[in-house]
């Protein structure tokens, strides 16, 4: 019987053991709860901007039922209080919480498919293939089209 063969034996005898199958289970769970903490993460910023985006219309619309001194003003829900500010303000303020809502969820995006991949090879499954393509930015799209 050679080396490698015994190392073999070992490395299956290894595998049969109930620390190492313990010990597998506990990553593949940490693996996935992070894959899922992260999507769970994505789909509230999506919330927010949503929410956001809707505070947004409200404020476009020109509402006629409002008494004249107070048209340039609305109450807002800040923190659990309601504070009155400027619109233009807010609406300043809403379009930046968009922006950096927007750079968060494309960083966590941009994050997952490598936790996903990492999952995947501790469960023993291929890789995924094509969802790591990125579009085009301004510059190749337009050498492209030259």
């Amino acid at each position: 019987m050679t080396t490698s063969d015994s190392s073999l034996r070992h490395q299956s005898m290894a595998r049969d053991e109930p620390q190492f199958v313990i010990n597998y289970l506990n990553e593949v769970e940490e693996l996935a709860e992070n894959v899922l903490t992260t999507k769970q993460h994505i789909i509230d910023l999506s919330k927010r901007m949503n929410s956001n985006r809707e505070a947004l219309a409200a404020l476009g619309k020109n509402k006629v039922l409002c008494p004249p001194l107070s048209r340039n003003k609305v109450w807002v829900n800040m923190g659990g209080m309601f504070i009155k500010l400027k619109k233009d303000e807010i609406t300043d303020m809403l379009r930046k919480d968009q922006k950096e809502i927007e750079q968060e969820i494309n960083s966590s995006r941009k994050s997952l498919l490598p936790k996903v991949n990492k999952l995947r090879d501790a469960q023993g499954d291929e890789m995924l293939k094509g969802y790591d393509l990125t579009p085009l930015d301004v510059n190749e799209l337009t050498k492209v089209r030259q």
